[in-house]
């Protein structure tokens, strides 16, 4: 199975991770198939480093209408990005760990302080992703899919 690997800037790689976008445009360079994989590495073109944060997600619908290319002025595709199937590896995750608190369970702003009970960002002190257990809330700590 062809991997596709690629960068992707922190704007719409931050929404991707907040599960906001489910899509990616693209110039169409690489021959993208649907069922392939991607893996979107998160890249800031201002400093030009990655942060180390990917996502991996299958390719699903691709939008190819003739009026893209002369829309956007090259040869460009709308690719879905559908969730990992059951066994995948999460896409979410590296190995099953938190991403937020990297496995900890405390909050990443606070860092488990709770501040009072004010913070905004956790539930006294623990990660609001993973509530605490310092697993990845989307695969359950196994670093794998489970449908």
């Amino acid at each position: 199975m062809t991997e596709h690997i690629l960068k992707t800037w922190p704007i719409y790689f931050n929404a991707m991770w907040d599960r906001r976008k489910r899509f990616e445009v693209r110039v169409n360079d690489r021959e993208f198939r649907s069922g392939e994989l991607l893996r979107l590495h998160e890249y800031d073109p201002e400093t030009e480093r990655y942060s180390g944060r990917f996502i991996k997600a299958r390719i699903g619908y691709m939008m190819t209408a003739p009026h893209l290319p002369e829309l956007l002025g090259t040869d460009v595709v709308v690719i879905q990005l559908e969730q990992m199937r059951n066994g995948d590896v999460c896409g979410w995750c590296n190995g099953g760990v938190c991403n937020d608190c990297g496995g900890t369970g405390k909050c990443e702003y606070c860092r488990g302080e709770g501040i009072d009970g004010s913070c905004g960002f956790c539930n006294g002190g623990e990660c609001r992703e993973c509530d605490g257990t310092g697993k990845c809330s989307e695969c359950r700590g196994l670093g794998r899919v489970l449908c």
